[in-house]
């Protein structure tokens, strides 16, 4: 049970993820709440702070204070150990040694703490062009988890933990990991658009602007979160209906098994 709801909150944060964009907090809040699913077999009785529910820790650093994904507190001025969470969800092989550096770095920054990495890594995982178009695929095989595992020779990590799932359906071609507007409402059998507005969105929600769907007419062919960056910021609470249903039908669309888990 444990274990579907960990899956779940991951499934949810590479949803926001293709919704809102790889930056928004959207995509993190769910991803440090599976976390904190997993961690709480263990720590039943410990309270886990990250950035959606009290916010995130700032722990001391030897060189500079830190703003931390978990922070598990053994009472309440004790913590029990603090934890740093990575989900790249594209170009792991070109960044990968990037990830690597940074882990070390910060959990030698961080000394003074007992300091774990939560690596989820998807078994199929994209890798971009400078333009952003998905040149290859990266499988992430035992060699490949081997390179990452080296970091935990490092005395300053206490622990390293790694999750590989892979994100089912793959939509259409292999180079379409990251899919279009049109490739997503094809996915979800969305045939006419403006039939879906008007069915499931302002039928629930009410008027929504002409002017802003023939936005997502106008860029079908880009992302979910390109289209969103073409909306005024005053406006995108418009929108989110449009996100709102398009989200819980891609909930039910989209499944999610683990591969690995170390």
């Amino acid at each position: 049970m444990l274990q579907n709801i960990v899956l779940e909150k991951i499934k949810e944060s590479y949803i926001n993820y293709l919704i809102y964009g790889p930056h928004s907090t959207k995509k993190i809040v769910p991803l440090h709440e599976g976390v904190e699913y997993w961690y709480r077999t263990n720590l039943p009785s410990f309270d886990i702070q990250h950035i959606g529910n009290k916010g995130e820790y700032i722990a001391e650093g030897q060189f500079f204070n830190k703003n931390v994904d978990l922070a598990i507190w053994k009472n309440s001025k004790e913590i029990e150990k603090i934890v740093s969470v990575k989900f790249p969800m594209t170009t792991i092989k070109s960044n990968l040694i990037n990830y690597l550096e940074g882990a070390l770095g910060e959990c030698y920054n961080l000394e003074n703490y007992p300091c774990e990495y939560f690596f989820v890594l998807r078994y199929k995982t994209p890798e971009l062009s400078v333009k952003g178009k998905v040149k290859s695929i990266t499988i992430i095989d035992s060699e490949f988890l081997s390179i990452i595992e080296n970091i935990a020779k490092s005395k300053y990590i206490d622990h390293l933990h790694i999750l590989v799932v892979d994100i089912i359906p793959t939509l259409e071609e292999p180079y379409n990991m990251i899919p279009t507007l049109n490739i997503l409402l094809k996915e979800l059998g969305i045939s006419d658009f403006d039939k879906f507005i008007y069915k499931h969105v302002i039928a629930k929600y009410g008027f929504i602007d002409l002017n802003l769907l023939r936005i997502f007419h106008k860029y079908q062919h880009k992302p979910l979160w390109d289209i969103r960056t073409k909306i005024h910021s005053k406006r995108r609470k418009e929108i989110e209906p449009i996100f709102k249903e398009l989200k819980t039908m891609m909930m039910n669309f989209f499944e999610i098994k683990k591969i690995v888990e170390k």
